[in-house]
């Protein structure tokens, strides 16, 4: 859903220090960090009510619906088993990047 974060893909956890910068997986943008971030970081976490230190980073663009619709192509271009239409995913996804990135 348009705005939700995408674990591994435009947000990221990972341990304090470890990590100088990240990029998104969607759009390639470089992610803002937020570092010492203390909170839940996974499921089992939260359930247990432990609060664990992190940077967290997560990509400008993840709000915005054509960033939503980017990431929905990765994820069939990923999961395509036929090379012809992961051909012609790439080049949607390489088209809405262009759109709306200019790169």
């Amino acid at each position: 859903m348009k705005g939700d974060l995408h674990r591994c893909y435009d947000f990221f956890m990972i341990k304090p220090g470890k990590k100088e910068e990240v990029y998104c997986r969607v759009c390639g943008t470089k992610c803002e960090a937020s570092r010492g971030v203390e909170g839940h970081v996974s499921m089992a976490t939260s359930m247990a009510g432990i609060k664990v230190k992190h940077d967290q980073f997560t990509c400008p663009h993840y709000e915005e619906k054509w960033h939503y619709k980017a990431y929905k192509l990765l994820k069939e271009l990923e999961e395509t088993e036929s090379k012809r239409v992961g051909e012609l995913i790439r080049q949607d996804l390489d088209e809405m990047l262009e759109e709306n990135m200019g790169q």
